[in-house]
């Protein structure tokens, strides 16, 4: 098990979790802003990435743990 995947299950990720997906948008070389996306449903863990159901269409998209722990691009509901 990786570090990454370890330290998102410590902050609560798990099949059937509810995250909403942000986008980064920058404003210029230092300056970061998150837009929020949509919201998704956890589907499965893999040993580098986990998949998620976007809710409405059911659109599937694959996602690193890193954007959990680092980026925090994926927020736990």
């Amino acid at each position: 098990m990786t570090d990454l995947k370890r330290q998102a299950e410590k902050m609560g990720l798990q099949v059937g979790r509810n995250v909403t997906i942000y986008q980064a948008v920058h404003r210029n070389q230092t300056q970061k802003e998150y837009k929020k996306k949509y919201d998704a449903t956890v589907e499965k863990l893999y040993p580098y990435v986990f998949t998620v159901k976007q809710k409405g269409n059911g659109t599937i998209e694959s996602f690193q743990y890193g954007q959990v722990v680092l980026t925090k691009e994926v927020r736990l509901n």
